[in-house]
Formats: structure tokens, sequence, C-alpha cells
């Protein structure tokens, strides 16, 4: 059984999710709806992903999260995984 607060952090990472798609979707070099985008899209093959969309998704990413990555966690594994890149900004996110 699920308690309420794995609960509440499913939920908070979907918004999360579908918050992230639109933003891939404005930062993609590739042209994509938030629609076509899976929770497990990798973003290098199904996005476009590169050095420089990287970098424009990571301050597009602070910008609407109102999040900041230290220099340590500016790393392109974060964007294998959609649903991963979802978690770790959901964990630098306050919580209410």
């Amino acid at each position: 059984m699920e308690t309420l607060h794995s609960q509440l952090d499913d939920q908070n990472s979907l918004s999360t999710l579908t918050v992230l798609k639109d933003v891939l979707a404005e930062v993609a070099p590739v042209p994509i709806t938030p629609s076509e985008l899976s929770d497990d899209a990798n973003l290098y093959q199904e996005c476009g992903i590169d050095s420089i969309a990287s970098v424009e998704l990571f301050l597009a990413i602070e910008e609407r999260f109102n999040i900041s990555f230290s220099e340590a966690e500016l790393n392109t594994s974060l964007f294998n995984n959609l649903s991963e890149l979802a978690r770790f900004v959901d964990s630098k996110t306050p919580r209410l």
C-alpha cells in the first residue's frame, strides 16, 4: 500500500513531467510537441538534445522551477531519461 507521502511524490512528479515536456518542446532542436514525449523519453535520441540544447534546457528548468543547479550537478546523464530528470528536479524543489 502506498503511503500518502509517496502518492504526493508521484503526483508531484507527474506535474513536473508535464512542465518538463513543455520546456523541452520549447528548447529542443528537433520539432516536438509535449504529447509526443513519453515519460521515459531519452532526451538525446528522441529530442535531439546536444551540448548547446543541454545548456538551454538547464537554464530553462532553473527559471521555470526557480531552482539552481550546482556545477557538480551539470551532468549530461540527467538527460538520459525524462522521468529521472523529473525526479531530480523534484528533489531540488522545496516541498510544501
